[in-house]
């Protein structure tokens, strides 16, 4: 082929036909006798577009989305409204033979009348709430003060010296709320602009959602035991808590080896009568700024919890319970020990950022 000459239309089909048969460019281009680049770059047209129509005078070729594909593509996101861009795109090329692209699926919803927006609750009148699926969310992290700021500054610049064997040697514990699931838990639907209230494009919400409360801890060597946290947790509650899983966690993880236990600020936490029970137990308690959950690394093992709830949501507290006490066991030493190896880089952020909030 002459260099720089455009593709004919006809070629562009038998290329596109090939590629959708499962042939790789590759192979193409040997079976056409063409060049890869040429391949690629009409394959590339392709799932873009959905079309194999080259500019100029050669344009005119009727689109590959055809009419009843595009009836397909408006049904599948009209009984699946919650589903991700991913999911239509794959059922929709599934059912059409079709090979586009995520972008070219998005592009075709567009061209439908439909958008990707946030759910509406059902007891919202605020209408400003529609979001594009591509604009960004701003991420959540605690507000800190000026003080908090400074004494995270402070801590972590004395903690710039201790290497991962230090970090190693730590135990990390936090409580963490789990919440049942109520109706669907995804933020996003698939409608027409004048469908914001359908009854199938809501969030119902409940005010106080029923959920769980569970104690964990966790250091480099592996997870330690967790409890079910039943009501509101004082003083008392916690040091049982404490001798009925801190303690065996310590003889699990490290028996008769050195280590230190870290905890937050919570007023359980920093109780006098706690602070004896840990004195009187020979536990070492490591000082901890407060609001900074961004140094504590069970907070990433909560996090992908609650992830792993989000595809696989429980609708009741028994199940629920149930689920975590699974999950909790799934997670290996080897993961644990990649968490702590984190902390240095964890210190070094925050003093970096000057005590301000961190992308961990």
């Amino acid at each position: 082929m002459v260099r720089g000459a455009a593709t004919s239309s006809h070629l562009r089909s038998l290329i596109v036909k090939q590629y959708c048969q499962g042939n790789t460019v590759r192979e193409v281009a040997e079976a056409l006798n063409i060049a890869k680049s040429t391949v690629f770059n009409v394959i590339k047209h392709y799932r873009e577009n959905g079309d194999i129509c080259v500019k100029g005078k050669s344009s005119g070729r009727p689109k590959l989305v055809s009419a009843r594909n595009q009836r397909s593509l408006i049904k599948l996101c009209k009984k699946g409204r919650r589903n991700t861009l991913r999911d239509i795109t794959a059922q929709w090329n599934e059912e059409s033979g079709l090979k586009l692209s995520r972008e070219c699926c998005r592009q075709w919803i567009h061209k439908s009348g439909l958008k990707f927006y946030k759910v509406c609750h059902n007891n919202s009148t605020n209408f400003s709430l529609r979001i594009l699926f591509y604009h960004t969310k701003a991420k959540e992290k605690p507000l800190l003060t000026t003080k908090q700021k400074k004494n995270r500054y402070q801590w972590a610049k004395s903690k710039l010296s201790w290497t991962v064997d230090d970090w190693s040697k730590i135990i990390f514990s936090d409580e963490s709320k789990f919440d049942v699931c109520v109706g669907d838990f995804r933020k996003r639907v698939i409608r027409s602009k004048n469908e914001a209230f359908h009854p199938d494009c809501i969030k119902r919400t409940v005010k106080f959602p029923k959920g769980v409360m569970i104690w964990g801890c966790m250091s480099a060597k592996g997870l330690g035991y967790f409890e079910v946290i039943d009501g509101t947790v004082n003083a008392e509650k916690y040091q049982n808590i404490l001798k009925n899983r801190l303690l065996p966690s310590i003889e699990k993880l490290y028996g008769e080896e050195d280590f230190v236990f870290q905890q937050d600020g919570a007023s359980c936490h920093t109780a006098k009568s706690t602070q004896k029970w840990l004195s009187e137990n020979g536990i070492t308690v490591l000082s901890w700024p407060s609001s900074s959950p961004d140094l504590n690394i069970i907070e990433t093992l909560w996090h992908k919890m609650k992830q792993q709830l989000r595809n696989n949501p429980q609708r009741t507290v028994p199940d629920l319970k149930l689920k975590l006490a699974d999950m909790w066991t799934k997670f290996t030493p080897e993961f644990c020990k990649t968490l702590a190896a984190t902390m240095p880089a964890r210190i070094a952020a925050v003093v970096k950022a000057k005590g301000d909030v961190t992308p961990y």
